[in-house]
């Protein structure tokens, strides 16, 4: 009597590679989900940067922009927390201007905007400059879209520190929160440890 050879596989052997499979992929997503989330928080502290590299720069070229800066904001947040290597620190903060930056507005989002009319002068300059992208665009929407108080970033904020106007910041705000917009965390200088 001939043997006949064996063609294909097993049941059981199906079985066990598609655990093997099974597992690898368990094992795999969390690990990519992982490089997604930090690729787009390395994004938007890239983003920042080029935010508060170009106002610094802009109010270097023209005084105008510098004195309408610090004039008469008054949209002013008390009690902002940073946490910064476990130690929360939190000031008062006035905002000078605001984008939306969510990521469905695209690159099509509208220009920089100051909540005070005495700021105009910085933020025209600003919206005019080539240092952060065209008029009317910003290099990039907020990618990473961290919660705090239930509320999601998607807007960019400019802000300087009340205790100390020298210090120029960078914010990832809501326009959810209070008064249309709340800031959430701190992107430029030194991130907050809550959103990286």
């Amino acid at each position: 009597m001939k043997k006949q050879s064996r063609k294909g596989f097993t049941l059981i052997e199906l079985i066990v590679v598609i655990a093997v499979v099974g597992i690898l992929i368990a094992l795999l997503v969390p690990t990519m989900l992982g490089y997604v989330r930090r690729a787009k928080v390395k994004n938007d502290v890239s983003t920042a940067n080029n935010i508060g590299k170009a106002v610094v720069a802009v109010m270097a070229d023209n005084d105008a922009a510098q004195d309408s800066f610090y004039k008469h904001n008054t949209t002013s947040f008390n009690g902002v927390t940073v946490e910064r290597s476990g130690n929360p620190e939190t000031y008062d903060i006035t905002m000078v201007c605001k984008i939306d930056a969510s990521a469905s507005a695209g690159n099509n989002m509208s220009a920089w905007y100051g909540e005070d009319s005495e700021a105009e002068s910085f933020v025209d300059s600003l919206n005019n400059s080539k240092l952060i992208g065209q008029q009317n665009e910003v290099m990039c929407p907020i990618k990473y879209s961290a919660k705090k108080n239930g509320l999601s970033a998607d807007s960019w904020v400019i802000a300087y520190r009340d205790d100390d106007e020298s210090v120029v910041e960078v914010w990832a705000a809501s326009s959810q929160g209070s008064s249309g917009c709340e800031p959430l965390f701190r992107v430029w200088p030194d991130p907050d440890d809550e959103y990286v």
